[in-house]
């Protein structure tokens, strides 16, 4: 069980509809945020010092380590990686796979997380049975 539930619902809460985006890709519509929203529901939910990004460069994607530190001090780190778009001015190119990679490391926190339409976890919700691991009984010999 979560120990910060109400942080993680928070952090996961659908966004008004004004700050979802729409394009289309391969026939289908699909729905997304930008990198800004994104760190806006951060430092809504968390407080601007509360988490911090680090990026490193590879050939053909960028990583992005997330990092958000709880009420408690604690912190947990979560790493995404991101594509380049392919745009012909450099510069845009570069950040299109930055922006890529913190949008995708801030959905293993859960922001955004239900626009893909896999569902996002029930963090007020106690594990269901089948969920949790129960330990095996070794028969006595």
């Amino acid at each position: 069980m979560t120990k910060y539930v109400d942080l993680f619902a928070s952090l996961a809460a659908p966004f008004d509809k004004n700050e979802v985006k729409t394009r289309a890709q391969a026939g289908r519509q699909l729905s997304y945020i930008t990198a800004r929203t994104a760190m806006n529901r951060l430092d809504s939910v968390l407080g601007g010092e509360n988490w911090w990004d680090e990026y490193f460069s590879q050939e053909n994607s960028v990583l992005c380590r997330l990092t958000i530190r709880f009420p408690d001090g604690s912190t947990v780190t979560k790493c995404d990686a991101g594509g380049y778009a392919g745009m012909a001015d450099q510069g845009d190119d570069d950040k299109s796979g930055y922006s890529d990679a913190f949008k995708r490391a801030a959905v293993k926190f859960g922001v955004g997380r239900y626009l893909y339409r896999d569902g996002v976890p029930d963090y007020g919700q106690e594990p269901t049975e089948a969920a949790v691991v129960q330990p095996q009984r070794q028969e006595a010999r």
